[in-house]
């Protein structure tokens, strides 16, 4: 009886989510806001962030936050991994080619850097 009640639950819970999101172009479709949120729905360091911003939970982001600070929230925080992916693999480019961390690359150590990190050659020769 509790199963059925909370699936109920969760039914009516996405449905007003839809219907809040119903307005906002590329996210008014159920397939779309989980594309969004599969992502970061379960890392931890999403949900530390949430933590850090006074939201508690994904739940209470999606129940008390419009859809623009959603969809700003989990962007600026794959935005954010991304940019420091990045600066992973220019240090390691730079250590490749015996920069110190302040010396700038080049377009050209950048994109042979980038293709060695593709083909697993860099990180391989930085490391022993």
């Amino acid at each position: 009886m509790v199963d059925i009640q909370s699936r109920r639950e969760e039914k009516t819970s996405i449905s007003s989510t839809l219907k809040k999101f119903a307005n906002t172009p590329n996210f008014n479709r159920q397939e779309n806001l989980e594309a969004l949120i599969e992502p970061v729905k379960n890392n931890p360091d999403f949900l530390q962030q949430l933590k850090a911003n006074n939201i508690q939970n994904l739940v209470s982001l999606i129940i008390d936050k419009s859809p623009q600070e959603i969809i700003i929230t989990v962007k600026r925080f794959e935005y954010d991994k991304d940019k420091d992916k990045d600066k992973d693999k220019d240090k390691k480019i730079k250590a490749y080619y015996h920069l110190n961390s302040h010396d700038n690359l080049t377009d050209e150590q950048k994109r042979l850097g980038k293709l060695l990190l593709h083909l697993k050659i860099l990180s391989k020769k930085v490391i022993n």
